[in-house]
């Protein structure tokens, strides 16, 4: 009972969450809004909805991850195509990169890549990472799915494919 008490003084003196926050834990299955921050537990709204109440001793000994306090999403994908469209691919990528340039959604102050780095089974792949300006989720999946729209449009406008994962089934004898 009195390390939860104390669990709360360490979290109202650390100020890293507040009411209203998304925080999650890699060392827990814990995410969701802080609804409350009493003395012997703190309050979380899961994602589905359903209310969970963490000790405080827990939380203040546990890695907390602060959502709320993010500037930026990440938008990070592998996007194959076809091992029969290498010829394209240096111009696919370099396409990719222009239009993440001028994406309006796009922070261009941050860390920017669309490069090929991977020899898939069946693909060539590329990596892409971008940040958005914005760490509001709605309008990151707006942006993401916006760029994922575009980059097949690139590829298509290039005579390429995306690659699918071939599958050899062998008939039973």
């Amino acid at each position: 009972i009195f390390a939860n008490y104390f669990g709360g003084l360490v979290l109202y003196a650390d100020r890293n969450f507040k009411v209203g926050d998304w925080i999650s834990s890699p060392d827990k299955a814990i995410e969701g809004q802080v609804e409350d921050i009493g003395w012997r537990a703190t309050q979380i709204r899961t994602f589905d909805q359903k209310v969970c109440y963490v000790p405080n001793a827990v939380l203040s000994s546990i890695i907390v991850v602060n959502s709320s306090r993010m500037k930026n999403r990440c938008i990070k994908e592998m996007v194959g195509i076809r091992n029969t469209d290498a010829a394209v691919l240096d111009k696919i990528t370099q396409e990719i990169r222009t239009m993440l340039h001028a994406h309006p959604g796009i922070d261009q102050r941050k860390l920017l890549l669309a490069h090929f780095t991977e020899f898939g089974p069946s693909s060539l792949k590329i990596n892409i990472h971008a940040f958005t300006k914005t760490a509001d989720r709605e309008t990151y999946y707006n942006v993401q799915q916006d760029i994922f729209l575009k980059i097949i449009q690139i590829i298509e406008q290039n005579g390429a494919a995306l690659a699918f994962p071939l599958i050899l089934r062998v008939p039973e004898l």
